[in-house]
């Protein structure tokens, strides 16, 4: 069994809770730091996590105690993250627009798709620069932190494919939806084989279905090769 270990998060923009992509690229790097290769990845997010959170590994028999915020299998092994009430003290721009100008959508086909060969240059004032971690910290400064370009975690930007995909799917969902009124939230990826230290030329989602919004399904692609399947549900209106 891992011992238990914290996750020190960040926000993104101007929200105020953390999102689905950077819980699964932060849990990949803890596990892969220690020696784990990743298989069966299999994310699902419970609630909204706004404070950082600890990780507990559990027997994969036992199930997950109610209140956990999120749950992360892996390799038939279980681990749950749950908020310990540290703040969360860094925040990193993040710069959707420009990432969704560079989209291809097929609104028919309900497919979209982006190419990492596509550029996108940094945009706004340059006054503060990431720290080492590529965040900055919450604040004043937020607000002309250097944004971030297109690209990969890992050598070629900053976004990683898990941003990507969540990103392509919210803009499809969007834009084939108009009529579903509230808030695409991220609730689940599956994945064979973990994509974190992955690279692609071309990523690509396609809508399969959807039960009333409450949860829809969407297969993910990379270079044409099948990845896994993201999962979203809609947050009514108000």
């Amino acid at each position: 069994m891992i011992a238990d270990f914290s996750l020190t998060l960040r926000f993104k923009g101007a929200r105020t809770y953390v999102q689905g992509p950077d819980i699964h690229d932060e849990m990949c790097d803890a596990l892969i730091e220690r020696g784990i290769v990743l298989e069966k990845v299999d994310l699902v997010c419970h609630r909204l996590i706004a404070t950082n959170v600890t990780a507990r590994e559990i027997p994969a028999e036992e199930s997950p105690a109610e209140g956990v915020h999120a749950v992360f299998r892996f390799n038939g092994r279980t681990i749950v993250l749950t908020e310990n009430g540290e703040p969360i003290t860094l925040r990193e721009p993040y710069d959707e627009p420009a990432l969704v100008a560079k989209m291809e959508l097929d609104a028919t086909a309900r497919r979209i798709a982006v190419d990492r060969s596509t550029g996108v240059p940094p945009v706004g004032p340059s006054g503060v620069s990431p720290d080492a971690t590529g965040a900055t910290p919450v604040g004043p400064t937020a607000e002309t932190a250097v944004l971030r370009t297109f690209g990969s975690r890992d050598g070629c930007g900053t976004f990683s494919n898990a941003e990507l995909v969540v990103a392509l799917n919210k803009e499809l969902l969007t834009r084939c939806f108009p009529e579903a009124k509230g808030k695409w939230l991220f609730t689940r990826l599956q994945l064979p084989q973990s994509f974190r230290k992955s690279q692609y030329a071309r990523i690509e989602v396609q809508f399969l279905g959807h039960s009333n919004f409450r949860i829809t399904r969407s297969a993910l692609f990379g270079d044409g090769q099948p990845l896994g399947h993201l999962f979203f549900s809609l947050l009514p209106a108000v």
